[in-house]
Order: C-alpha cells, then sequence, then structure tokens
C-alpha cells in the first residue's frame, strides 16, 4: 500500500523556461542570451549553489563577473526566479492526494529559486517535507538524497512514489527501492498512481 508520494519540482509541478532569465540578462551583459546558456552550462559555480556549497551574494557574483553584468544583487534576484509557471492540473491532483497521503518535494534547486517559489507558488506549502539539494548539501542522483527521502518518510521504500520529469531519476529512485515514475502528462501520471492502487477523489 502507498504511503508517501513523493514530486519532483521544475517540469512536474512548475514547468520552467532558464531563457527567459537569459533575454533579460543579456540587457545588463555584452553577451547574448544564447552565450549566457552556454556560460552557464559549463560553470561549475553554478552546480555548486545548487547543493549549496556556496551563499546566494557568492553566487551572484561569480555570475556577475563571468557575465560582465551591470547591474546589482536586489535588481538580478527577481529575473532570476522570473522562468517558472504552474501545471493547473498537477496542483489540483496535489491537492487531491493531500486528503489522503504524506506528500514529500524532493527537487534539485537553489535557494534563490526555492524563495521565489514559495512567495509566488504556494502549492508548495502543500508538501510535509521539502527534500531540497541548497538545503542537503547533495543531490539528486546521488544516493544520499534516496536515503534521506525514505528516512523522513519512515516506511519501507516501496511504499513510497517518486515522480520525476527525468526518466533516469526515477530510474534512480527505483534502484533505491521507490516506485519511480517518470512524468510526461498529468493525465498519464493519473494512470500510473491508478496502476499502482492510490485512490484519488472523482478518477
Amino acid at each position: 500500500m502507498i504511503e508517501v508520494i513523493t514530486f519532483d519540482l521544475g517540469n512536474v509541478i512548475l514547468p520552467f523556461d532558464f531563457m527567459r532569465c537569459f533575454l533579460k540578462l543579456e540587457r545588463f551583459s555584452p553577451y547574448s542570451s544564447q552565450q549566457i546558456y552556454q556560460s552557464m552550462l559549463d560553470a561549475d559555480f553554478v552546480w555548486d549553489y545548487e547543493q549549496g556549497k556556496i551563499s546566494s551574494r557568492k553566487f551572484f557574483s561569480l555570475l556577475k563577473n563571468m557575465l560582465c553584468l551591470e547591474l546589482d544583487f536586489e535588481r538580478f534576484v527577481p529575473l532570476w526566479g522570473d522562468i517558472f509557471t504552474e501545471d493547473k492540473q498537477v496542483a489540483e491532483l496535489i491537492r487531491n492526494l493531500s486528503n489522503r497521503y504524506r506528500l514529500f518535494l524532493l527537487s534539485n534547486t537553489n535557494e534563490l529559486h526555492f524563495e521565489f517559489i514559495r512567495r509566488h507558488y504556494p502549492i508548495v506549502e502543500d508538501f510535509q517535507e521539502q527534500i531540497l539539494s541548497y538545503r542537503l548539501g547533495y543531490a539528486k542522483p546521488d544516493a544520499p538524497i534516496w536515503e534521506e527521502a525514505i528516512q523522513r518518510a519512515g516506511v519501507a521504500a516501496s511504499k513510497i512514489i517518486y515522480i520525476d520529469d527525468r526518466e533516469d531519476f526515477a530510474q534512480a529512485a527505483s534502484r533505491a527501492g521507490m516506485i519511480g515514475i517518470a512524468f510526461t502528462s498529468c493525465s498519464r501520471l493519473i494512470q500510473e498512481l491508478i496502476k499502482y492502487g492510490v485512490t484519488l477523489e472523482n478518477a
């Protein structure tokens, strides 16, 4: 019997598009949005920030130097955060599930993004546990993050469903003993949940 349902955040609950940010940043940089995108892919400090190894202000300082940005931290914060939209169907599903199941959030994210999300998307407060890479110091797909989820759940891993838009992360959760589901759409997710015995209203 399923007891805990765990959701990834980005591209499951909140679809995101980094290019929205990069198109705004190029106004303050000599580099184009595409050059900014490539620089971000190649910068190790971006991954360090996701794992909470550097502060938000240190991250901004490194980014500002790399991109020659002519803006301050206070102006940068809303530009960095405004990349998300909410999948209304998934949000409604979460509210449906919250009446019957313990819900966890498990995400690779950073401090500024999650602070922005908390201010603008209250659906994240429906989760009893928030397992976030920047708070823990490690990230998916490494084993410790799955171990953390199982420990907090306090139930057998086989009683936990994990949902992620990345197939490799869903598979990593499965290797840890959980039921990993790769997210493609809300309608498909509902079919998968029902297959595993999850009860939904009006399903």
